[in-house]
């Protein structure tokens, strides 16, 4: 390999690592805001009105969506000290809680993105027919909409999380720069793996419950 290359693939990582770490920040700044934004949406004055219940609800999905960020900084930064090569793989545990933070993500990202929809409709509706009806949605109406949204989006997380499956990988042994681990030392790995759900449904599904689908995958409003 090249200078050329070993120069370009040194400048990669830098800026991967310079990303995650922005990322990190981005999370931790965004939990505080949405945080902030909920406090002020709660006052007796702004919670009674059906605008800003759709905000509370968009409040909440988007802390509930960083939570997944938030948690994997927070490990990042206490695992700071240990180089990367010497940090054993997740448990067992760790995976099935890490998974039900990406399950949170999913879900919130789509009611949020969604709730956004429906407020851009309902300040439309208002500007547009404001003169003939007062009200389009009243505050039980706004609940019940994010409830729903909750409830269909969740439904679509573990629709789409039946083609995942944690099993246990390779056992890790840690490098013999490594010092901080006895010698001989093994750690068990686990992963997730794809199942054979999706074979049982017709062909033409795939394309509507694939990681990219628009609506639907997990890649679904935006996220990548």
């Amino acid at each position: 390999m090249s200078n050329f290359s070993k120069n370009i693939i040194k400048t990669a990582e830098v800026c991967a690592i310079f990303a995650a770490k922005l990322q990190i920040f981005i999370s931790y700044f965004g939990v505080f805001l949405n945080i902030l934004h909920f406090i002020i949406l709660c006052n007796k004055k702004l919670r009674y009105q059906s605008v800003n219940v759709l905000l509370i609800g968009i409040a909440i999905s988007d802390f509930l969506f960083l939570i997944f960020y938030f948690d994997g900084g927070t490990r990042d930064f206490l695992q700071a000290g240990v180089p990367y090569e010497c940090r054993p793989p997740k448990s067992l545990l760790l995976v099935y809680w890490t998974q039900i933070l990406q399950a949170f993500r999913d879900i919130f990202q789509r009611v949020s993105a969604y709730l956004g929809m429906f407020l851009a409709l309902l300040r439309y509706l208002v500007m547009k027919y404001g003169t003939i009806r007062k009200t389009f949605l009243s505050l039980i109406d706004c609940w019940k909409l994010f409830v729903l949204l909750i409830l269909i989006s969740s439904l679509i997380t573990c629709f789409l999380n039946l083609k995942l499956s944690i099993v246990p990988s390779t056992k890790w042994r840690p490098p013999s720069s490594c010092t901080m681990y006895p010698a001989n030392s093994t750690f068990p790995g686990y992963g997730t793996i794809q199942t054979d759900f999706y074979k049982l449904l017709p062909p033409i599904s795939y394309i509507y419950f694939n990681d990219n689908n628009l609506f639907f995958g997990r890649n679904s409003m935006g996220y990548c």
